[in-house]
């Protein structure tokens, strides 16, 4: 089923993306750590905040990719995550 694939195809890329995202703020959680500066380039909660930022991106688009799944009515709406 190419919708099938399509979808499956949006989520990797979504979680790809995700993944590589805040693989980028935990690094700079961690430089944070290691600098002793006055002049820290991101607070704990500037990265606190990109973090739910990206969380809630992240729940949109996986949202929208089963919404026009199941617009197309192929989804079994009962095999649909939570």
């Amino acid at each position: 089923n190419r919708t099938l694939q399509e979808t499956a195809s949006k989520i990797e890329n979504t979680q790809r993306e995700f993944n590589k995202r805040a693989q980028a703020l935990w690094q700079r959680k961690k430089l944070n750590q290691v600098q002793s500066l006055p002049n820290i380039l991101f607070t704990p909660e500037m990265i606190q905040e990109e973090m739910e930022q990206l969380q809630y991106e992240m729940q949109t688009k996986m949202q929208g990719v089963f919404n026009s799944y199941d617009y197309l009515g192929t989804a079994n709406p009962n095999a649909r995550p939570n």
